[in-house]
């Protein structure tokens, strides 16, 4: 078991998620504990003089004005989670609790270093997090969902576990804790590594219709390609050609081009990289920074008020992958209709059925299904604010919704691709591919392997949705990635 060192200036989406998935340890550099010690000197110098300071001493929201009473930390914590419906997964429970440690460690936050310590502790032990997932607006951070992970933390702490040890939080921990973009961040950053290999295993998908269509090459090849200035497509011409390396099946098509959902695969599939490169630049720059109210820059000697917790281009990121992901599931399902039209799929047979059977027709009637769920949840997030607050918090950027509505459309996407795949496995067998198949021919027969002992055509589709992240590990082994670190 390894472990990674919090910085608050190098954390990044792949990162995280290898560090929740291999299920290292954390610690922290020498400089962070000062940093962090330092401002809560500095804090505790200006609550002594008897300054107000929102949060801290202060009450929140609308009731900035009234005086808080000492020691009421776990209250204001309690007055926030609210929420007690749909559990958020454990890794990106934990993923939360990591994204806020490194934000903290930049120390501008009121957290004191024994609860900051007592988080670092509690994510080492290992102890499982549940928390709701629902309520953030996206403005003065992730309110409610952190509130209810502070709330598990500190009550799991105190029974039986892996970890037990009761902590009395400070004054200014409570805003600190709950004052944050974490969980937003954290979603998003999981969704992000999710596609990121989706789209890997969709190009492949790409090849093996481009073979079992016996379709035309030359659109992906970089001299047509680099005429356009969007590197991105080149990328994706590349990495199917690599994919096609070998076959026999490709160039046989007596039409001089092909049809969109396989021509312009570079343009659309170019484009959803650039969403999801420009996705994780935007979480590399906000996982590496404060994102809470009061801001104390003890090196300045002052104490500032802002908006740092506001979630807009988390948000606006999350609505723009909906969107892709929307248009994404669309050529996909009409690639598949592409495979069982016997009016299309040149040759194969009706709906790749045999002995009479219907075959995959309904294959098609699913996937519709699934991209109408998925066109419905591309609705933006971030355009519809609700005022809050009395009017004190006026404009949110709904981000909670906006990431949480993501992993439901992700979902929605793997399903397609699965169908998409077993699409491609099936028309496969009609063309001797195991004999004239090109480099993907390994991965073909690994996957018949996987669903050799499913009857039914569900079963199918569930096994090889489960099995999505280990077809991508071997594609990446054999092939690379579209994405490099």
């Amino acid at each position: 078991m390894g472990s990674y060192i919090i910085t608050g200036q190098d954390l990044t989406p792949l990162k995280l998620y290898d560090c929740i998935k291999r299920g290292h340890k954390i610690e922290i550099d020498d400089y962070v504990m000062k940093r962090l010690e330092h401002s809560r000197k500095f804090l505790e110098s200006k609550i002594q003089k008897g300054e107000l300071i929102y949060g801290v001493n202060t009450n929140v929201g609308a009731l900035l004005k009234e005086k808080r009473k000492e020691k009421n930390e776990i209250e204001l914590i309690r007055e926030h989670a609210l929420s007690k419906e749909m559990f958020e997964e454990n890794d990106i429970a934990r993923a939360t609790l990591l994204v806020l440690l490194n934000q903290l460690a930049l120390g501008y936050s009121t957290i004191s270093p024994n609860t900051y310590n007592f988080l670092l502790n509690f994510f080492n032990s290992g102890e499982k997090l549940l928390f709701s997932k629902i309520g953030s607006l996206g403005a003065s951070g992730d309110l409610i969902p952190l509130a209810n992970l502070s709330l598990s933390i500190i009550e799991s702490s105190s029974k039986s576990g892996n970890f037990k040890k009761e902590i009395e939080l400070e004054q200014g921990d409570a805003i600190a804790l709950i004052n944050s973009t974490a969980h937003s961040c954290a979603s998003l950053s999981f969704s992000l590594v999710e596609l990121m290999e989706l789209l890997d295993i969709s190009c492949m998908n790409v090849a093996f219709s481009t073979e079992v269509l016996r379709a035309r090459t030359s659109h992906f090849e970089i001299n047509a390609l680099k005429v356009k200035k969007h590197t991105e497509q080149i990328i994706v011409g590349n990495y199917i050609l690599k994919l096609l390396e070998g076959s026999e099946l490709t160039n046989k098509s007596p039409e001089i081009q092909e049809a969109y959902t396989l021509r312009c695969v570079p343009q659309v599939y170019g484009a959803i990289k650039r969403v999801l490169d420009f996705t994780n630049s935007c979480l590399i720059q906000e996982m590496n920074s404060y994102s809470g109210n009061p801001v104390i820059d003890f090196e300045n000697q002052e104490i500032y008020y802002g908006g740092n917790f506001h979630a807009e281009l988390l948000s606006l990121c999350a609505d723009l992958l909906r969107s892709a992901i929307a248009s994404w599931g669309n050529m996909i399902e009409r690639r598949i209709n592409r495979l069982l039209n016997p009016n299309l799929n040149r040759g194969l047979p009706p709906f790749l059925g045999k002995d009479g059977s219907i075959g995959l027709m309904i294959c098609q009637y699913l996937a519709a299904y699934h991209v109408n769920e998925l066109r419905i949840l591309a609705t933006p997030s971030c355009a519809v604010s609700i005022s809050t607050s009395a009017d004190q918090e006026d404009f949110v950027s709904m981000a909670g919704n906006a990431v949480n509505i993501l992993r439901d459309a992700i979902n929605h996407l793997k399903i397609l691709l699965a169908i998409e795949l077993l699409c491609n496995i099936e028309a496969a067998k009609f063309l001797e591919y195991e004999k004239k198949g090109g480099k993907l021919k390994e991965i073909y027969k690994s996957i018949l392997r996987k669903i050799s002992q499913e009857k039914d055509i569900r079963d199918k589709i569930e096994t090889i949705k489960n099995s999505l992240e280990e077809i991508c590990k071997e594609l990446r082994s054999s092939f690379g990635s579209l994405f490099v670190e």
